[in-house]
């Protein structure tokens, strides 16, 4: 009988123990900045995410809040109704890589260490091809990289401005065609774009 007396009080000091950690780690001050520079993004907005447990469906990310950044990119992540589990984050001009997009500005499980979100800010980038270099060895060349960009470039060929990743190296892949088949592939060359910019770069392979 001392053990069934006894049992149940574990249990119940358990569950209270437990509750006291998670209230300890529900709140939290989270900062978000510009990738690179390190520059405080002000007037970010953050939506709290908490975590739904749906019994038999497993459960699913719900919004509970939305905060603002300060001017130095702050912002107090309230626990007190639901204990924040994951974070979007949009930036106020829609000028950085951002929760808009499929995976920028978001953070998710393990928020209770104060993050730091980093966004990168848009960059865009020319570049130019001296066709005399390849023009009697191959029909044409192919670039591949920048974003998921690509483009077949022959003599007359005006490449497009490319909007990318700033404050971010970015890679080119460069293959030479003839007849119909890659006879060349380049190495890659690496360009780096300063956020909110446009950088002109020469293929140099």
């Amino acid at each position: 009988m001392k053990w069934n007396a006894f049992f149940p009080l574990v249990i119940t000091m358990a569950l209270v123990t437990s509750c006291a950690m998670r209230q300890e780690y529900k709140s939290f001050t989270g900062r978000v900045v510009e990738y690179g520079s390190g520059k405080p993004i002000p007037e970010a907005k953050v939506v709290l995410h908490y975590f739904n447990d749906l019994p038999g469906l497993g459960g699913g990310s719900s919004p509970y809040d939305t905060v603002v950044t300060d001017q130095d990119g702050y912002f107090f992540a309230d626990g007190r109704e639901h204990s924040p589990w994951e974070l979007k984050v949009y930036s106020r001009d829609s000028n950085y890589y951002d929760a808009r997009n499929s995976s920028g500005g978001q953070q998710a499980g393990g928020l209770y260490e104060n993050p730091v979100i980093k966004l990168k800010p848009y960059a865009w980038l020319q570049l130019v091809v001296d066709w005399s270099v390849f023009e009697d060895k191959f029909d044409y060349v192919y670039l591949q990289g920048c974003d998921n960009c690509s483009f077949q470039i022959y003599g007359d060929t005006i490449l497009p401005t490319i909007r990318l990743l700033g404050n971010h190296v970015n890679g080119v892949s460069m293959f030479g065609h003839k007849d119909g088949a890659v006879i060349e592939r380049f190495q890659n060359d690496s360009i780096y774009c300063p956020g909110f910019d446009t950088t002109t770069h020469v293929i140099t392979y």
